[in-house]
């Protein structure tokens, strides 16, 4: 039994410290400091959740391109990469940072100023304006 414990301590420590560094590769922007660099149009929001989580709104103003489509890395993405500003910086969100934080990686190997956005519950919480997808 006493094994057995110490193996589930070994997996939550060993999956926490995953969760951790998938978000730590790419820097964090708060809702706070990222509402300005939006507004102004020096950044762009990206959803990265996928077709059923966005059925609950998205942050006005952000593109769509889902993890799913970063992931294959096929022609689809790459029409959506050639949509993107490079001089503007990317602000990629998810339901609560770890999807945001791996298509932030592949961003980033595009060479885009990339940091994570964090989590949809957070920007609603923080007053950001949600619409309905299109």
């Amino acid at each position: 039994m006493k094994n057995s414990w110490q193996i589930l301590g070994v997996l939550v420590i060993a999956a926490l410290s995953w969760n951790w560094m998938a978000r730590a590769s790419i820097p964090m922007v708060s809702p706070q400091e990222a509402r300005p660099l939006l507004d102004h149009q020096q950044a762009v929001a990206i959803d990265v959740r996928e077709k059923q989580e966005i059925a609950e709104g998205m942050v006005e103003g952000a593109l769509w391109i889902p993890l799913s489509m970063i992931d294959e890395n096929g022609e689809a993405f790459q029409i959506e990469l050639k949509k993107l500003d490079t001089s503007k910086e990317v602000f990629p969100y998810c339901r609560s940072g770890r999807r945001s934080a791996k298509a932030g990686d592949v961003f980033q190997k595009h060479g885009f100023r990339v940091r994570n956005l964090g989590g949809f519950s957070d920007l609603k919480a923080a007053g950001y304006p949600v619409v309905q997808p299109q």
